[in-house]
């Protein structure tokens, strides 16, 4: 199935599911419909990260590795503005209306999104045969091990993820209770973290074309590691909220480093199969970090648990050595 078709797919499904829950809420009370929010909240993150998948692999596909830098920085830049714009309209939303009002907001953006990426494909008629072998995972898995630059993207990415999935899992505990905020305390902590992520995407595309895009990868990566040391310090809410930011902000320019050098080692033939295995690999670090964590919290202290994890990060960045290992040049190459 071709990637725009998927695109069409997800975002569709996801604008009936919204539709779905709207109407839903007219037919169930409040203590019913959650039983229902919950499995569809899972269809609506599986058709998301479906989306994710087939959009990076027609962007990664169609764009030459020149521009695919600055291609993904405008992409993430309009990714990180919605962090910003989404909670505001949530907010007045529910404010003015209820809850539910949000399905119904949600549907629009979906439907409008399904009706552009139909619109694309029927004018570039474009015509491409499904892969009648489906996923060949061992040829996968031996291509990932016999590409170490490879290896090495996707584990600088799980680590990435290793530390934002402790503070993403610890934030409101340790906001509201350890800080004693108000809880829209780490909803404006978001906030902030998405503008300076959209004030990085302005700059991304030049430090790529000053410097390597790997440089400007890992230097993030090592910025929010400091981000990550600096929770362990002390408690001092001002920071703490340093430290969020240079994680959750240098995230931008990392992900823009991962998604441009990591499409330029995928094959592009079944480039889409590839790239879903490699973003299930980075992925699965969130949810086990959260795991790990709220067992940890039963024993440790907060700054305990951060110290934790920024000493495995920085043996684990020591051990893959990304410097010597991905060949680093000064300039871009």
């Amino acid at each position: 199935m071709h990637t725009l078709v998927m695109l069409f797919l997800s975002d569709i499904l996801r604008s009936l599911v919204c539709l779905f829950l709207f109407i839903l809420s007219f037919i169930y009370s409040d203590n019913n419909i959650v039983y229902i929010i919950i499995p569809l909240s899972c269809v609506l993150s599986f058709f998301s990260g479906a989306g994710y998948v087939n959009l990076e692999g027609f962007v990664s596909k169609n764009i030459n590795a020149i521009e695919l830098p600055s291609v993904n920085s405008r992409l993430q830049f309009v990714e990180q503005f919605t962090y910003i714009a989404a909670p505001a309209v949530v907010g007045v939303l529910v404010y003015k209306f209820s809850v539910y009002a949000v399905f119904a907001f949600a549907f629009f953006p979906f439907l409008i999104s399904s009706f552009i990426w139909f619109q694309l494909q029927r004018k570039n008629q474009i015509a491409e045969h499904a892969n009648r072998e489906g996923y060949n995972l061992p040829a996968i898995f031996k291509f990932l091990m016999g590409n170490p630059s490879l290896l090495r993207v996707i584990s600088l990415t799980f680590l990435m993820n290793v530390m934002q999935g402790a503070i993403l899992s610890t934030a409101v505990y340790v906001i509201t209770s350890v800080f004693s905020q108000p809880e829209e305390g780490y909803a404006r902590l978001l906030a902030y973290a998405g503008v300076v992520n959209c004030c990085v995407f302005f700059v991304a595309p030049k430090l790529c074309r000053i410097f390597d895009v790997r440089i400007v990868g890992v230097t993030a990566f090592l910025i929010a590691l400091c981000g990550l040391t600096l929770f362990a310090t002390g408690p001092l809410f001002v920071i703490y909220t340093l430290g969020f930011l240079l994680v959750i902000g240098s995230e931008g320019c990392f992900n823009l480093f991962s998604r441009s050098y990591r499409a330029s080692l995928i094959p592009k033939k079944n480039f889409s199969q590839y790239l879903g295995v490699v973003l299930v690999l980075n992925q699965v670090a969130t949810p086990l970090t959260s795991f790990i964590c709220a067992n940890l919290l039963n024993y440790f202290s907060y700054n305990s648990i951060y110290l934790i994890f920024s000493v495995f990060v920085l043996l684990m960045f020591v051990i893959i050595n990304p410097y010597r290992s991905l060949k680093f040049n000064l300039h871009n190459s």
